[in-house]
């Protein structure tokens, strides 16, 4: 799903989730979350595309403006 440098960036992510508190957020939500980013990045759009909140899905907003840079840094 993730090339080796993207799940490096998802792996660094998930652990500094886990360190601000936030134990209760799914792992596999915040992947595909973070997956989403980084196919808007390739698809050229920009971040207004991200489709979660940050005041109601705060750690799925981050997760997908992680992927978003990811593959944006990369160009």
């Amino acid at each position: 799903m993730l090339a080796t440098r993207c799940k490096s960036v998802f792996d660094d992510f998930s652990v500094r989730e886990e360190q601000d508190g936030n134990l209760g957020v799914d792992k596999e939500q915040l992947l595909l979350a973070f997956h989403r980013g980084t196919i808007a990045a390739k698809a050229n759009r920009d971040v207004g595309h991200c489709p979660f909140s940050a005041l109601t899905q705060p750690s799925e907003f981050l997760a997908w403006l992680e992927g978003f840079q990811c593959c944006s840094a990369s160009r």
